[in-house]
């Protein structure tokens, strides 16, 4: 009687993890099936990332030479303005307040104002495979 019991529950127990068992594969082919209809857009997301890395990457490198060639046009003016403002009667100050006066202009930066101009653009760009 008591082994006929104890058969009882091992079996109840074996039916409930074969049955659970069922319910996580079910689960695990679902979300497998989710995975590989996001590989595209995983894909697509990663590239963007790069893409976005090296633009950083030339924005910086842009905005180092941006800023070194300023200093360095502005060291050769006023190695020449002396010259220059003598020999054409002004004063040197005004020579080398004129250079410092103009406003920079740095390559390769655009300034986005809103962030929905940033994901449309985002979107606009991305190579979609299908689009509403």
């Amino acid at each position: 009687m008591l082994t006929t019991l104890i058969d009882v529950v091992i079996i109840v127990l074996l039916i409930g993890s074969i049955g659970y068992g069922y319910t996580v594969s079910r689960k695990v082919r679902y979300l497998m099936n989710a995975l590989k209809d996001m590989e595209t857009l995983v894909v697509q997301f990663s590239s963007a990332v790069e893409k976005s890395e090296h633009s950083v990457y030339q924005m910086r490198e842009n905005i180092k030479v941006a800023e070194t060639l300023p200093q360095k046009q502005r060291q050769q003016e006023e190695e020449h303005a002396p010259q220059a403002a003598f020999s054409s009667g002004r004063r040197p100050a005004a020579v080398a307040h004129s250079a410092a006066d103009q406003p920079v202009e740095r390559p390769g930066l655009v300034v986005m104002r809103d962030k929905e101009d940033l994901v449309r653009k985002f979107f606009d760009n991305s190579p979609a495979t299908s689009r509403v």
